[in-house]
């Protein structure tokens, strides 16, 4: 990476791993190589430094030191060429591009404008890439690896594939995957797609035991979302026709309570047609009606209500479970109650219908927006 030795030891902090009065000692044998060397701070960091440092301890601080003295200024100078090694194979930056090309220009200082002079190409390209709007081609990657002396393929492994064309992930063979996810079925296929988006970009540089073992972390990690998903969405509802006959009585009755008496059509009103119809209903809409015991509803209010109740009751008759239980992921299960224990009258149980609320909120489709649905 091209910097200067002052900003290699403002970025030494980073990976000295040791006290403030320790990191010290490494200063200053640094700034003793320096003077040995004829160098100051403001000097860049040869390409050469790791072997400069090796034939200075091997041939000159011999002559400086010996013994146990010997060896710690010796190991105080090879912590710099780690770190300079370090900086070099980009161990210290972000997965990212964008973020591994900010990290460089800020350690090294170079301007937007510099960089954009070197690559050939307008500033404001420069400032996508920082953006991430968009990613650099081969070329640029190649230049911007040499120009921070970086070793080949540090950049490449971090520009998404997707640019330039349609989107391209990492290619794995269908016999690596497991077992579960090798059908021929369509979910099988968007699983398979959905690990392959989940890979590492720099997945095909991988040693062949790296890439196994990727490979499985992402499949264990897409099954395990695809099945939590599946309980989370679904059905739990208990349709009407299930409930005990004396509940399905009762809900009859209420209806009918809420419906009110049905008025018997008139001769002009099944005769007339459609249109009139509408005019007809919305001329006695104007007029004063008899109310009607309750607050009326109508059909869609009634569908309403039987959906709610079918769902309140599913949640009493769903077996208990959830976080801590089995699998932590899990949403919370419901009440685990018998068949025969429903009725309407646990609708007055505020405590029960606190606990229903809760539970379709975990089982609704937003619950863990952190999982990436399939």
């Amino acid at each position: 990476m091209r910097i200067t030795f002052q900003q290699l030891i403002a970025r030494g902090g980073e990976f000295a791993q040791v006290g403030e009065k320790g990191y010290a000692n490494y200063v200053s044998e640094l700034r003793r190589y320096l003077e040995a060397n004829e160098l100051s701070p403001e000097d860049q960091v040869p390409e050469t430094f790791v072997a400069d440092v090796e034939n200075y301890v091997a041939e000159r601080l011999p002559l400086l030191a010996s013994g146990g003295r010997l060896r710690t200024r010796a190991s105080y100078l090879r912590k710099w060429t780690s770190v300079w090694t370090d900086l070099v194979t980009g161990q210290g930056l972000p997965r990212r591009f964008d973020q591994a090309l900010a990290e460089l220009m800020r350690a090294s200082g170079v301007s937007q404008k510099a960089l954009a002079d070197h690559l050939g190409v307008d500033a404001s390209t420069v400032r996508g890439y920082q953006k991430a709007r968009h990613q650099p081609g081969q070329r640029v990657v190649r230049s911007l690896e040499a120009f921070f002396g970086l070793r080949a393929g540090v950049l490449g492994g971090r520009v998404k594939q997707e640019r330039n064309g349609p989107v391209t992930y990492p290619r794995v063979s269908l016999k690596e995957f497991p077992a579960s996810l090798q059908g021929s079925d369509n979910a099988s296929s968007r699983l398979r797609t959905e690990v392959r988006k989940r890979l590492v970009p720099d997945y095909d540089r991988l040693p062949r035991s790296q890439q196994l073992e990727e490979l499985q972390a992402k499949c264990d990690e897409v099954l395990a979302e695809f099945r939590r998903n599946k309980i989370i969405r679904a059905g739990y509802g208990l349709p009407m026709k299930a409930w005990p006959a004396a509940v399905q009585a009762d809900w009859n009755s209420l209806v009918a309570f809420k419906r009110g008496p049905k008025e018997a059509a008139t001769e002009e009103e099944e005769t007339a047609a459609p249109r009139k119809r509408v005019r007809i209903a919305k001329r006695q809409a104007q007029q004063p009606t008899t109310i009607r015991p309750g607050k009326g509803w109508g059909l869609r209010s009634v569908e309403y209500h039987r959906r709610l109740v079918e769902n309140f009751f599913g949640y009493l008759v769903t077996p208990p479970a959830g976080p801590g239980e089995e699998d932590p992921d899990l949403p919370r299960g419901g009440k685990g109650l018998r068949l025969e224990e429903v009725n309407l009258g646990l609708f007055l149980n505020s405590s029960l219908l606190y606990d229903f609320v809760e539970f379709q909120s975990d089982r609704a489709g937003d619950y863990n927006t952190g999982v990436h649905p399939l």
